[in-house]
């Protein structure tokens, strides 16, 4: 992910800082086996895997319905939230 453009244009890296090139050029986002792009998308799709988990086991649990839809809307919000933020952090600025 691309944290340096959340940064703005006031952070300054050296280029003697090798390993941090590749992500800082979008490099290693062309490689499909870098862990540059492999740990944030698993991390991301654990996240909306372990929601959605949750959100089928709801109508199981004990509670009252009011409860139940509490939750649900928080999971529902948390994977659309994080599905939304995986988007635009892959997307370069044109």
């Amino acid at each position: 992910m691309q944290q340096v453009d959340l940064a703005g244009d006031d952070m300054v890296f050296p280029i003697t800082n090798s390993w941090f090139l590749q992500v800082y050029n979008w490099n290693a986002l062309n490689n499909e086996n870098s862990q540059d792009i492999r740990f944030p998308f698993r991390t991301c799709y654990q996240i909306i895997r372990n929601a959605n988990t949750i959100i089928n086991a709801t109508d199981a649990a004990i509670g009252t319905t009011a409860d139940k839809n509490i939750v649900k809307g928080r999971l529902y919000y948390t994977v659309h939230f994080v599905t939304f933020n995986w988007c635009n952090c892959m997307v370069k600025d044109m």
